[in-house]
């Protein structure tokens, strides 16, 4: 085997183990960047639901709490509406 073939067949192999591990990070950053965007709507949704429960028990009676769940449900329809493509 000449010099040159050994030197094509290092780089060949050398090449071969190089894609997966590029793969691998793709996929490991794919992974990260979902799991920080798991983690914001999970912020925002639990600060929307402690937005709503302290409003809950700031009602004076029944009659008020309807109309917080009413308006809230009003709210939520409305900027879920914004957001559809």
């Amino acid at each position: 085997m000449s010099s040159l073939d050994l030197e094509q067949s290092v780089a060949a192999q050398k090449a071969s183990l190089e894609d997966p591990f590029d793969i691998l990070n793709k996929a490991l950053e794919s992974i990260e960047k979902l799991t920080s965007l798991s983690l914001w709507a999970f912020k925002i949704i639990l600060a929307k639901t402690q937005e709503i429960t302290a409003s809950g028990l700031s009602a004076k009676d029944s009659q008020e709490l309807l109309s917080l769940q009413a308006q809230t449900a009003v709210n939520e329809t409305q900027s879920s509406w914004h957001l559809r493509p």
